[in-house]
């Protein structure tokens, strides 16, 4: 036991080698130089690398949960912050928060087809602007929220009367208009999913009419993501291909890219059961290589050097030094931690899309049923004369009450 304990003790902490986001890269070429990556950290000997496949192993059945973080953590970041201003009285700071965070969450809700936080986003926003007495803003949020869920009805005991009036007066306007239909090509034995809701045919009908999300998988797990609009009286049409893996739209904005390297590998740790993942690629003109930790949810310090004519064999003479940033605990020293990250494309990585998007393995399923922290209570009317509109709109914001958007199916859960 002893001897067992102390070999685990002195063993070298593991770190995930999941490709290099270059630009133009293959998902072949992203292959062998994570090999080459793995051979020179194995040589140094203060970590163990870990490739790929045995990531996609540990991943099995997980990646949607890896796509669901990454695509909505910075929606619900800059919600909570959103709310938190709105708590302080700040309504002018908060408002363009919160607005910022329902963009954040429609892209994420693109790239994972779950629409439950954006459903969520909109009540917040219009929640908080008729509170403000915004009225025409939040009967706008409500609409996009009534979208989506049609069906969704505002409990009397969690949102004030007034708000539940705007609110029906959204849900009568979009209803109004009738309905339309999503004619869906191209499904074959792929699962899909209109809004959150598994559709059981190549057809979706009686949809309000507005903005809506298909997610599509197939028995291999690769992905397809949709974002289509639907006229009242009318039927279009989502062709449904597995081709073409995106994580995010291409920005030059280096605080974006920053955002999408920090959410994707935060995403990455919180699944690949590895205490470290390495990231590498290049920035400009020059390549940089860091160091997440899963532990302390820390980057590293960037190690970085001119991409010359081979930005891999650039990357690869930086490698051996990176093992020093570390502690034998398997987390980024004290000394070395970062207060920003590369500003890496999340599309760039090739291995790494297909790795999420186009997973050569699949685990079994099981329906999860989401039930989260309920919203404060509603004083009442007395209570919202005491506080006025801000204070007693975000006695409303401390929770969010639970929506049913259909079975969410995952992987097993460790």
């Amino acid at each position: 036991m002893w001897i067992l304990m102390a070999a685990l003790a002195s063993a070298a902490p593991e770190v995930a080698v999941l490709g290099l986001h270059i630009p133009g890269q293959n998902a072949d070429e992203g292959r062998a130089d994570s090999e080459r990556i793995m051979e020179s950290l194995n040589s140094a000997g203060a970590l163990v690398a870990v490739g790929p496949d045995e990531v996609a192993l540990r991943l099995q059945g997980r990646s949607n949960l890896v796509l669901s973080q990454y695509a909505l953590q910075e929606g619900e970041d800059l919600l909570d912050e959103g709310r938190v201003l709105y708590q302080n009285a700040e309504p002018d700071a908060a408002i363009p928060l919160l607005e910022q965070g329902v963009e954040a969450l429609a892209e994420g809700a693109r790239i994972s087809g779950d629409t439950g936080a954006l459903i969520e986003g909109y009540l917040t926003l219009g929640l908080v602007q008729s509170g403000m007495n915004n009225n025409t803003a939040a009967l706008k949020a409500f609409s996009a929220a009534v979208v989506l869920d049609p069906k969704r009805e505002l409990d009397s005991m969690t949102y004030p009367p007034n708000v539940i009036e705007l609110y029906t007066q959204a849900q009568s306007s979009v209803l109004g208009q009738g309905t339309g239909t999503l004619e869906l090509k191209g499904v074959g034995s792929s699962t899909v999913k209109v809004d959150g809701i598994e559709i059981n045919a190549d057809r979706a009908e009686g949809l309000a009419p507005g903005t809506h999300y298909v997610f599509a998988t197939d028995k291999g797990g690769a992905r397809y993501a949709a974002v289509t609009q639907v006229n009242p009286g009318e039927t279009s049409t989502v062709n449904i291909g597995f081709g073409g893996l995106s994580l995010a739209e291409p920005t030059q904005d280096q605080n974006l890219r920053m955002a999408q390297t920090e959410h994707l590998y935060s995403a990455l740790g919180a699944y690949a059961q590895t205490p470290l993942i390495l990231l590498g690629g290049q920035v400009g003109d020059d390549v940089v290589v860091a160091l997440y930790s899963a532990r302390s949810k820390n980057f590293s310090q960037a190690l970085s050097s001119p991409a010359g004519t081979d930005p891999t064999q650039s990357i690869l003479n930086l490698i051996p030094a990176i093992g020093s940033y570390t502690t034998e605990a398997g987390d980024i020293r004290p000394d070395r931690v970062a207060f920003d990250v590369p500003g890496f494309l999340a599309n760039d990585n090739a291995l790494l899309l297909e790795l999420l998007l186009n997973p050569q393995v699949s685990g079994s399923t099981a329906p999860v049923v989401e039930t989260g922290p309920r919203w404060g209570l509603w004083a009442g009317v007395g209570g919202v004369a005491a506080l006025g509109a801000g204070a007693a709109t975000w006695a409303a914001l401390r929770d969010l009450e639970p929506t049913d958007q259909g079975t969410v199916t995952l992987g097993p859960i460790p």
